[in-house]
């Protein structure tokens, strides 16, 4: 079962041993760059600067990441030496994580993720 924090009413994510809200521990990673994609038991995880895994629940390529090894190194190829730059609620079930060419701020961001957890109960940051 899901639990959902009670400040940002998102769901938490196991990073290590620890949940943690998603909001908020990827608004801890901004600044970090992209370094490497994984794919853990079919969920899309960016990996930043320090080794810091930041999880994409939700993201509609995590299928096809999980499935085909293309679809994530095209992403990583994308993705590779950008910064986080920004993460936000945009909308009511939808977390979006900014991502830029350098570590600039929201202003930096050229790339979105929307991260829509319908596979979450209702109420993912309603």
């Amino acid at each position: 079962m899901t639990t959902f924090c009670p400040k940002h009413n998102c769901p938490m994510v196991r990073i290590g041993a620890q949940e943690v809200c998603l909001l908020a521990y990827a608004e801890g990673l901004v600044g970090k760059a992209v370094v490497d994609l994984a794919v853990d038991d079919g969920l899309t995880v960016l990996i930043l600067q320090g080794n810091a895994p930041l999880p994409l629940p939700g993201w509609k390529g995590n299928a096809r990441a999980a499935s085909d090894e293309e679809d994530a190194d095209g992403l990583l190829e994308v993705l590779d030496e950008m910064y986080l730059v920004g993460a936000k609620r945009s909308g009511e079930h939808t977390l979006t994580l900014h991502l830029g060419d350098h570590p600039g701020g929201l202003e930096a961001s050229q790339w979105m993720l929307d991260l829509n957890p319908s596979g979450f109960q209702e109420g993912f940051l309603g």
